[in-house]
């Protein structure tokens, strides 16, 4: 009996040194939800971002067969995602063809998809290390990625900490943007948490975590005062709730699917006895086509918050290694010379932008031309349950876009002041904030953005004219379905003196960021 109670108390003990490592050990605290930082987008949703007739001369459409380049090819990998169909018209297909801007700029450029994030991470980190090994051009990994502007921070300091071994100069660093998202990525959720917001306690959101998309529904609780349970392993009945996809379409897919889960409760913290039983999918975090596969194959959700709102929160960046940029300085500038002028063309050329579709579907691998055009372009249609539903929207960039977007036009204060700064600051923080031992630290926007691609180009290419935020003043009131968030601050001055005090410095800030990022 004696031995029967010692082996007992000996597994006991083997279980509760198990739990207490996963910190599911009931007591055990954990990191407790809070409040993401505080944003403000209600002062941006009624502008429209205005896009200038101008006055673009149409190029040679690109023809179907590779160009023959004699340079070393040059490997990008993106995701399937209408920000970047700019780019990918420049290139002509899955690589560069002939009659492309890339070709007439002699840039050999091989583009892939690819979904996943972290492989995207790997790959860089690859290439980093080939170049360190004394590769001028190495044949392994890849040498850019297009991703979200909001997610760099975190991509970025991945990628440094990774190569760190290696010396500071293969770090990875935004060169430039290729288009922004304008709709396509938002926040999904039941019709009830728009409309009442403290309904979104207890809720549950598949996402890819600590990325643009998971961003924009970290935006509307902040707005809306609801804690996020940055645990994905628990349930928090007090705050938003997290399912962790590996991608934009595997959220959707669990959300279709009706995936659940059986969770430890967790309250200010602390693990409690209790279990909720089921757990359910009930918002998403993606973009197109994972918004059309949504509306198509279940439907039921609203777009709670978009890019369409936030219209310069999430640029498409391209980001790549700083040692091979700057020994390969010529062929940068050219490559986003090319991808700029070829921002320009579907920007304002129909039949660029109907080539751009096609160029979309060869590289995608997936839908048709007209399926990429028809959601660049953003539409209202009907879900499977019969409720309108926005889906999609995208612009392309030109170099004026640029100027603009990274502060370099005349007066606007350079990188510190810039719309990039307010994104990648301000998303880099809140990510650290949930995420503090995970995700210590980013780097400052100076080491992250390397402007001399773009100075250089200021000097030697059109700029094009830059899309700027219209606002229609005395246009009534906003519907219901585009109030974002309403939220009060507090603005304190220092007792008896007109000087604020640094709390309220502080709040000031974050208000300046977040109302450049919503345009």
């Amino acid at each position: 009996m004696k031995r029967k109670l010692l082996v007992a108390v000996g597994l006991g003990g083997l279980l509760y040194v198990g739990l207490t490592y996963f910190g599911l050990a009931p007591g055990m605290r954990r990191q407790a939800s809070v409040i993401p930082q505080a944003v403000d987008l209600s002062g941006s949703p009624t502008g429209d971002v205005a896009v200038s007739a101008g006055s673009v001369t149409a190029v040679p459409l690109p023809s179907a067969k590779p160009a023959a380049l004699r340079s070393p090819a040059v490997r990008v990998l993106v995701w399937a995602w209408n920000a970047q169909i700019g780019f990918l018209f420049s290139v002509g297909g899955p690589a560069t063809t002939e009659g492309s801007l890339m070709a007439k700029r002699g840039v050999n450029i091989k583009v892939e998809r690819q979904d996943d994030v972290e492989k995207m991470k790997a790959s860089q980190v690859q290439f980093a290390n080939a170049l360190a090994e004394g590769a001028a051009h190495p044949g392994v990994g890849h040498h850019f990625v297009i991703i979200m502007g909001d997610g760099a921070a975190q991509y970025i300091a991945a990628v440094n900490k990774a190569v760190e071994p290696l010396g500071s100069e293969y770090r990875a660093e935004v060169v430039g943007a290729v288009g922004y998202s304008r709709g396509e990525d938002g926040c999904w959720g039941p019709a009830e948490w728009r409309d009442s917001p403290e309904s979104m306690k207890g809720g549950a959101i598949a996402a890819y975590l600590r990325d643009g998309d998971w961003n924009l529904c970290q935006y509307k609780l902040a707005n809306d005062g609801i804690k996020n349970n940055p645990d994905e392993t628990t349930w928090d009945p007090d705050a938003m709730n997290w399912f962790a996809a590996a991608d934009y379409l595997k959220a959707v897919e669990m959300y279709v699917t009706g995936y659940c889960e059986e969770r430890s409760v967790v309250r200010n913290g602390k693990i409690t006895n209790e279990s909720k039983h089921r757990i359910c999918v009930q918002g998403v975090a993606t973009w197109t086509p994972g918004d059309v596969n949504l509306a198509k194959q279940k439907g039921g959700l609203v777009r709670l918050i978009s890019t369409k709102e936030n219209a310069y929160q999430m640029p498409a960046v391209l980001i790549g290694i700083r040692a091979w940029n700057l020994k390969n300085s010529k062929t940068v500038e050219n490559l986003v010379a090319a991808a700029l002028e070829g921002g320009d063309q579907v920007k304002h050329v129909e039949a660029a932008l109907s080539k751009a579709g096609q160029i979309s579907y060869n590289v995608y691998a997936d839908q048709n031309a007209a399926y990429w055009v028809r959601y660049y372009r953003g539409v209202t249609e009907r879900d499977k349950t019969g409720v309108p539903v926005q889906l999609g929207g995208a612009t392309t960039m030109n170099l004026a876009d640029n100027l603009v977007l990274f502060g370099l036009t005349e007066g606007a204060g350079g990188l510190r002041a810039s719309l990039f700064k307010a994104s990648y600051e301000g998303f880099g923080n809140v990510v650290k904030q949930q995420y503090p031992t995970l995700f210590p630290s980013f780097p400052p926007v100076e080491e992250a953005v390397n402007t001399q691609f773009l100075q250089a180009l200021g000097s030697t290419m059109q700029a094009g004219e830059a899309e700027l935020a219209s606002f229609t003043p005395d246009s009534g009131p906003i519907a219901a379905e585009s109030v974002v968030a309403k939220r009060n601050w507090s603005i304190q001055f220092q007792t008896g003196r007109a000087d604020f005090t640094p709390a309220a410095q502080v709040t000031l800030e974050n208000l300046y960021n977040q109302l450049l990022i919503g345009g």
